[in-house]
């Protein structure tokens, strides 16, 4: 009895699913059974090839196609004569079928389908797996029944193993193997087995019982040759001039060794479609019209056509015309001809300004003359009150007869200058700005450039080093801001501050000049949560160090802050609700604080105002959680005392106001009381005698809160801020303390009305930048010359 051994699952599995593959090919393709009977009939021939070599196999083969043939049509015929047939052959380990071609069942053996340590008897089913130690240990199974199979050892398991028989490995089990589904012809040549690619090369590889059997031979075809001409056929070896075929078969060749071309001109079919020198015609360049062969052409025009008939061009590459132009006569002349043979008759050379009919069209130096009827270029526009360029307007160039939007004008016969801000000589008498007698030299606004000007903001700080305005924070329309710029007016320019390391985001806080620094403090955070946090920012190093934290006053907001010379002093402000009488002197040198005193000091207060005289701070008005101040104190930092200032004379009590320091008075001015009722009033404090007078208010502006005030040398100047009915204003007005007098602040190109900016003096311009307008928060700004 003959047994099958499956030592591994992947075996069996590997063996089920050829076999599926086999019997799937087999049904699709039809005849795989009959290939089998086939082989049953030369099944010994097969096995003497086994035993004998090639030779034998020849043989076999031979005699089992011959036979097979003839069976193929008896099948054939028979199909429908037979009856399908049971084919379970009770066995569970094989897959059995029926086959109608050959009118029989096929049984093959399936080893998967036993469990590891057995395999499949065709007669008994799944029965133990003998055991080996070598493959001459297992029953040799390799002719028996038609199965073909190749025994082995599994020396893991110490079982015999059986695979299907496939001496060329091409996937197809020989035909004698009937039970496995056999259908190669040749089973030394993985290149022939049933329904494989026919080829050119001698050998039934589709095992269909002819050799070469390719549509394509002896059919007409095209060799290598640039022609069209189909002067060869296809065959299965070619000699010189062969091509490869474009098919599916390689080895196919065209035997056309014809050497015909693509047509040319030159009187023959060179491309064999029976037409000689067709598509080739010259092309007239002039007309674009087109001429065939021997058809007579013309070139040139005018007195230079010229006429012949049309040939091949030397080389047979196209059609040409064998004429040329003949020469032209002359020039053109206004004669009727067209002597310069350009298609055009008459049209002479381009009129010119001789007084000549030089484009022979009847008419003289037309289109020639310049505006003014004269030859020549049109003059140039002059300041002289003429239309020099005869366009219907006069000194048009210079911007017009007054100033306007033009940075010049010509007024009665001068160029003057408009633009006194630019910083530009617009009128090239070499004076620029006010140094030009063409501008105001005082009482005059110019604005600040916007190109990288910081961010909207408002409740920012700006203070003066000397050459360049520096603001620094505020709020930003939803949130504050830790960014700033630095402004030159001379060159009217701005340049970033470096945020690497800056200061958290404030507003509401202070900012003062050292001398080589601007520090920052206190203020709000983005969650209105009061700061004492601060930093030191250098513009020549453009970066910034931290203020210490140790010792430092209580966080605050709308507090004062002054430089004296050597400490920061802040005191006062709002701090969480409530106002604050608590201060700190801040020492750059060392980084640390010193607390004022608290005994003597004011009653806490918030939106005061503070300056330095050189030897005291003066903190003045202000306002707590019930009223507004009208009081103030001196602080002596040398001794850290407080002194009272006298009331008497005193303005009424206000917060939001102005201060500044004239180096030997302190005058404050405006602000509002507790019922937001602005004041246009203000007194001057001479802390010598511990007196108040008041400031004139004839000619003062008016009434007004949230605005800013400096000092020049002379004068104190107030300008915007928020007006009784709190509007926006961007009036002002300049304070002379000597005479007690008031002269008013232009308007004329003035910045728009705002409030919460901030104002410095450069010491000959007040700079006024940012804050709040009608249109919202702003990043404009102006400059005053006063």
């Amino acid at each position: 009895m003959l047994k099958v051994a499956l030592p591994t699952k992947e075996e069996a599995m590997r063996t089920l699913t050829m076999t599926a593959f086999l019997l799937a090919f087999f049904a699709a393709c039809g005849g795989g059974d009959s290939t089998t009977a086939q082989e049953g009939e030369g099944e010994e021939s097969e096995e003497g090839e086994a035993e004998g070599g090639r030779e034998g196999e020849g043989e076999g083969e031979g005699e089992g196609e011959g036979e097979g043939e003839g069976e193929s049509e008896s099948e054939a015929e028979s199909e429908s004569e037979c009856e399908r047939e049971d084919c379970d052959d009770g066995v569970d380990c094989t897959d059995d079928r029926w086959n109608a071609p050959s009118c029989r069942c096929i049984h093959t053996i399936v080893p998967a389908l036993c469990e590891p340590g057995e395999y499949c008897d065709p007669e008994e089913g799944c029965i133990e797996t003998p055991p080996c130690d070598e493959p001459s240990d297992c029953p040799d199974r390799g002719s028996e029944d038609g199965l073909c199979l190749d025994e082995g050892c599994d020396l893991s398991t110490a079982s015999c193993t059986y695979t299907i028989h496939d001496r060329d490995r091409d996937g197809h089990a020989p035909r004698r193997c009937e039970i496995e589904g056999g259908d190669d012809c040749d089973d030394d040549n993985p290149l022939i087995y049933l329904g494989a690619p026919e080829r050119c090369d001698g050998e039934d590889n589709d095992c269909n019982g002819e050799v070469d059997d390719l549509p394509e031979l002896g059919q007409p075809c095209d060799g290598r040759d640039a022609d069209e001409c189909e002067e060869g056929v296809w065959v299965c070896e070619g000699g010189e001039g062969e091509s490869e075929s474009e098919g599916e078969y390689d080895d196919l060749y065209c035997n056309d060794f014809t050497n015909d071309s693509r047509e040319t001109c030159d009187g023959l079919d060179n491309d064999c479609d029976g037409e000689v020198d067709e598509n080739f015609r010259w092309r007239d360049p002039e007309t674009g019209s087109q001429r065939e062969l021997g058809q007579s052409c013309t070139v040139g025009l005018g007195v230079c056509e010229n006429t012949g008939n049309v040939i091949c061009s030397v080389f047979g590459e196209s059609a040409r015309c064998p004429v040329s132009p003949l020469p032209a006569e002359s020039p053109e002349v206004c004669d009727g001809l067209d002597n310069d043979c350009d298609g055009i008759t008459d049209n002479g050379p381009p009129e010119v300004c001789d007084g000549e009919d030089n484009d022979c069209d009847g008419e003289t130096d037309e289109g020639v003359v310049n505006a003014c009827g004269t030859c020549g270029p049109v003059p140039s526009e002059i300041c002289d009150g003429e239309d020099n360029d005869c366009d219907g307007e006069t000194d048009e160039d210079f911007g017009g007869t007054s100033c306007g939007v033009a940075s010049t004008a010509c007024i009665a016969g001068e160029i003057v200058e408009c633009d006194c801000c630019d910083g530009l000589d617009n009128d090239g008498d070499g004076l620029i700005d006010q140094n030009d007698p063409d501008c105001p030299a005082d009482d005059y606004w110019c604005p600040t450039s916007t190109a990288g000007a910081p961010a909207v903001r408002q409740s920012h700080t700006a203070i003066w080093t000397g050459s360049e305005m520096m603001v620094w924070g505020g709020w930003g329309g939803g949130s504050p801001l830790n960014t700033g710029g630095r402004y030159d007016p001379e060159t009217n320019t701005w340049t970033a501050t470096s945020t690497v390391d800056a200061p958290t985001p404030h507003w509401l806080h202070t900012a003062i000049w050292t001398g080589s620094e601007m520090m920052v403090w206190g203020g709000w955070d983005d969650e209105f949560n009061p700061l004492n946090t601060g930093e030191r920012y250098d513009p020549i190093t453009n970066t910034w160090t931290a203020i210490s934290t140790a010792g430092a006053p209580a966080g605050r907001y709308s507090h004062t802050a002054i430089w004296t010379g050597s400490e920061m002093m802040v005191w006062g402000g709002w701090g969480g609700g409530s106002p604050l009488n608590t201060g700190g002197r801040y020492d750059p040198e060392t980084n640390t604080w010193t607390p004022t005193s608290t005994a003597g000091a004011p009653v806490a207060r918030g939106s005061h105002t503070a300056i330095w005289t050189g030897s005291e701070m003066i903190v003045w008005g202000g306002a707590d959680d019930s009223g507004r101040f009208h009081t103030g104190e001196r602080y002596d930092p040398i001794t850290n005392t407080w002194t009272a200032i006298s009331t008497a004379g005193a303005p009424a009590g206000r917060y939001s106001h102005t201060a500044i320091w004239t180096g030997s008075e302190m005058i404050v001015w405006g602000g509002r009381d507790w019922d937001f009722i602005p004041f246009n009033t203000g007194g001057q404090y001479d802390p010598t005698t511990n007196s108040w007078s008041s400031t004139s208010t004839a000619g003062a502006p008016v009434a007004r809160t949230s605005h800013t005030a400096i000092w020049t040398g002379s004068e104190m100047m107030v300008w915007g801020g928020m007006d009784n009915g709190r509007n926006l204003i961007n009036t002002g007005g300049r304070y002379d303390p000597t005479t007690d007098s008031w002269s008013p602040v232009s308007t004329a190109d003035a910045p728009v009305a705002r409030g919460s900016y901030t104002a410095v003096w450069t010491g000959s311009e007040m700079l006024v930048w940012g804050g709040y307008g009608s249109g919202g928060y702003l990043n404009t700004g102006g400059r005053y010359v006063p």
